[in-house]
C-alpha cells in the first residue's frame, strides 16, 4: 500500500470500517504519523458531533409497542 494510499485510510479508521488487513497496515503507520493520529481524533470528534444533531427521544407509545411486540416474540 503506498504512503498516499494509508493516508486516505484515516476516516475509515475512525469509523471502524477498514478490514483486518487494512487495519493492521494503518496501524502500522499510525503508531509513527502525526498527521494521520490528528487526523483520526478530527474524524471521531465530527463523528460524535453528527450524532448528536437529530437526536431526539421517541415518544413513550414506542417504548410500550416494543415491549409489548417483545412480549409477543417467541423466544429462542
Amino acid at each position: 500500500m503506498s504512503d498516499v494510499e494509508i493516508h486516505e485510510l484515516s476516516a475509515a479508521y475512525a469509523l471502524d470500517a477498514l478490514d483486518a488487513s487494512e487495519r493492521a497496515a494503518f496501524e502500522a503507520h499510525f503508531a509513527t504519523c502525526a498527521i494521520c493520529r490528528g487526523e483520526v481524533i478530527e474524524h471521531r470528534q465530527t463523528a460524535a458531533a453528527l450524532a448528536t444533531l437529530n437526536a431526539t427521544a421517541p415518544p413513550p407509545r414506542v417504548r410500550e409497542r416494543v415491549l409489548a411486540e417483545a412480549a409477543r416474540t417467541r423466544q429462542l
